[in-house]
């Protein structure tokens, strides 16, 4: 998924400390990349990219015509770090620290979604268990599981990358378009890595 974010021209990638820098040097070593490590640094991007870059909604010479939230899994735990510093640890949250995480969650993608340019959110998935112990529905691990819908409306385009085979001759791999819970219509397939930007 980084690789195939990174491969858009004048990308802007924001990334937690989880995720490789190399990789991203490796795709595009013309990517601006920054390194974020909390809630208080991605607002601080953000505010200097409405106050700057993007002043008065006019996108000034050099803007990024991709910003890239790499991913927005890494960040929403950012928010549950931050919220868990006030009111207790996750496995003891009741409902008001639970709807605080998401809606603060959700006011995070919305923020960067509503600048003039294409956002591309990168998300870990996760699977859940179905009946009789087998697998379930894939979705964007971003901590609720109700969550996941909400967040994926926010996007236009929402899709799976899936890495079909490392054999010989290279990573094979297959684009789906997706719902968000769910992986859908084959959309592209091919050997080394897609170009994210390319469909956006």
């Amino acid at each position: 998924k980084t690789t195939g974010a990174s491969r858009a021209e004048d990308v802007l990638i924001l990334r937690s400390e989880k995720q490789a820098l190399g990789r991203s040097r490796e795709a595009n070593p013309n990517a601006r990349v920054v390194t974020v490590s909390s809630t208080d640094e991605l607002a601080g991007v953000r505010d200097w990219l409405v106050q700057r870059v993007f002043a008065n909604g006019v996108p000034r010479e050099g803007a990024p015509r991709f910003v890239v939230l790499d991913s927005v899994t890494d960040f929403c735990r950012m928010v549950s770090d931050h919220i868990e510093r006030d009111g207790g640890k996750e496995g003891d949250w009741g409902y008001r620290q639970w709807n605080r995480y998401k809606q603060a969650c959700i006011r995070m993608v919305r923020q960067f979604r509503d600048l003039p340019t294409t956002l591309v959110g990168l998300f870990l998935d996760e699977v859940s268990r179905g009946d009789e112990g087998g697998l379930g529905a894939r979705r964007m691990a971003v901590g609720m599981k109700t969550m996941a819908p909400h967040v994926a409306a926010l996007f236009d385009l929402v899709l799976w990358s899936e890495v079909m085979d490392r054999g010989d001759e290279g990573v094979v791999y297959a684009l789906r378009t997706t719902g968000g819970v769910y992986r859908g219509n084959l959309l592209e397939q091919g050997k080394g890595h897609p170009n994210l930007g390319k469909w956006v």
